[in-house]
């Protein structure tokens, strides 16, 4: 499984650039060739997932370490990790199969751009792989010098969001890009062994973040726009928290960060357990409390958002809440992966 196994390319040729389109952009129907695509928010074009791209790809990449490690983990078979390693390496570090550090080339939109800087947050399936090496660490599968490849093209990732054009543009929004950015950034040089960068975007999160896309009641007023007001919320949020955890590894405590007016994760979060089991009261835009919905995704977002605020705030109420909405889903690997944690925090 890798990025050169994609059928299309980007603008730049090179296979070994990750390649995706945007999500919610459709071929116009007065056009011949459907060029230039058009918005429907909240609408997933299937040809996205398609294998031109490298969406869906990463996302299987992203799941099937995740699993192995898990199950390595649990099981103590050194075959699992051995397969974990092997699909790390042909993504990372292999170099006729592994993808360039960069995410130029993300969320295009035909006959628009050849990538977007929204396109940054498709970096969010990394997180379980980073995740998933930690786990597999202590089995040795991946050499101390492959160890120190992944580092090295990881920084490198971190540095190409630091300083291109596409970078600091995402860097630059005010909604959830702008705090996926963060989180990426720093669990990327966290992870390169550059603290200080966490450090520095987690510290400044407050003033960069919190002052201008905190409303006072604790909401996400960029994300209540949304037809999906109600999941970018919970995603959001959720990111937030994954921030924080990530703060405690250079000594910061975002969880209980707030601005002098109150403002703060705290605060968000209560704004969202108001509708715990009063979803019909959200008088937001959502498209899952539609008939025909997809209610099941709503509350597997809700899940994870409670369960990770449980953890970081040591609070039994929010994982009640996580457990709630648990009992409702179905199908779910975030389910799956978070519930054996949850039981083992309990």
């Amino acid at each position: 499984m890798s990025v050169v196994d994609k059928t299309k390319s980007a603008l730049s040729g090179d296979k070994h650039d990750y390649y995706s389109m945007g999500p919610y952009w459709w071929p116009d129907p007065s056009k011949p060739n459907g060029e230039p695509y058009i918005r429907r928010d909240g609408v997933v074009n299937p040809e996205r997932n398609g294998e031109g791209f490298d969406a869906d790809r990463l996302s299987r990449l992203s799941d099937n370490v995740s699993n192995l490690a898990l199950a390595h983990f649990y099981t103590g078979d050194l075959r699992y990790a051995q397969k974990a390693a092997q699909l790390i390496r042909v993504w990372f570090l292999d170099a006729d199969t592994k993808m360039n550090p960069n995410l130029s080339y993300a969320q295009a939109i035909p006959g628009v751009t050849a990538g977007r800087a929204e396109g940054i947050i498709d970096g969010h399936r990394f997180i379980p792989v980073i995740e998933s090496i930690g786990l597999l660490a202590p089995s040795a599968v991946l050499s101390q010098t492959e160890m120190r490849d992944l580092e090295r093209w990881f920084g490198d990732l971190a540095l190409w969001m630091a300083t291109s054009p596409t970078g600091q543009e995402e860097r630059a929004k005010s909604n959830n890009h702008g705090i996926f950015y963060d989180l990426l950034i720093a669990q990327f040089s966290l992870f390169a062994r550059q603290p200080q960068i966490a450090t520095q975007v987690i510290s400044s999160f407050p003033e960069t973040r919190m002052s201008r896309q905190f409303s006072a009641d604790g909401s996400l007023p960029e994300e209540l726009t949304r037809t999906r007001s109600w999941h970018y919320s919970h995603w959001t949020l959720g990111a937030i928290g994954k921030l924080a955890g990530l703060g405690e590894c250079v000594g910061l405590d975002l969880w209980r960060t707030n601005l002098p007016d109150g403002r703060g994760l705290a605060r968000s979060l209560s704004f969202m357990t108001k509708y715990v089991a009063r979803e019909n009261t959200w008088t937001f835009p959502e498209t899952a409390f539609q008939p025909g919905g997809n209610l099941n995704s709503a509350r597997e977002i809700a899940m994870e958002t409670f369960w990770i605020a449980g953890w970081g705030f040591s609070d039994r109420s929010y994982s009640a809440l996580g457990s709630f909405y648990s009992s409702q889903v179905t199908g779910s690997d975030v389910k799956f992966w978070l519930s054996s944690f949850q039981s083992n925090a309990q």
